[in-house]
């Protein structure tokens, strides 16, 4: 478990209107023989201050969990669709996610993660999504580990 430098750009597409939001925040990142792990907390930026994020990647799959007030968990994975639950303030809907592309770029020190995808609403698409992670240990973390060995 290291500490690192999360950097966040999410993109939504409405009606061909992109809807941009980048942010970089302190989280924990973790690489082993079961996957990589993504942590932080939401900023103001994002409208979900304190809530908790722990992104989870493995082969294929990643799964997006928020533990705040409306807990809420995103399948994603490569090719597939998935149904996910999706709490609100205004209650629990069902969303349909439909994955088209997966890049993981991640070793043991950090990298790149995207991800494409559709978010459908009753069978609709509702909006196209992007989201692009960048990881970098912190400077004290780097010092710290081997740079020879870059798997997970």
């Amino acid at each position: 478990m290291s500490k690192a430098i999360i950097s966040i750009k999410g993109t939504q597409i409405i009606d061909e209107e992109p809807n941009v939001i980048e942010f970089i925040t302190d989280g924990i990142y973790t690489c082993n023989e079961a996957g990589k792990r993504i942590t932080y907390f939401e900023t103001e930026l994002t409208g979900e201050k304190g809530v908790k994020n722990v992104i989870n990647v493995q082969d294929d799959t990643i799964i997006i969990t928020k533990n705040g007030p409306y807990k809420t968990q995103l399948i994603l994975e490569n090719g597939k669709r998935h149904h996910c639950p999706y709490n609100t303030p205004f209650g629990m809907m069902t969303m349909g996610i439909n994955t088209q592309e997966i890049n993981d770029g991640l070793t043991k020190q950090g990298g790149n993660l995207f991800v494409s995808y559709e978010l459908e609403i009753n069978h609709n698409t509702a909006s196209v999504n992007k989201l692009e992670i960048t990881v970098k240990e912190s400077k004290k973390d780097a010092q710290k580990n081997n740079k020879s060995d870059r798997s997970c």
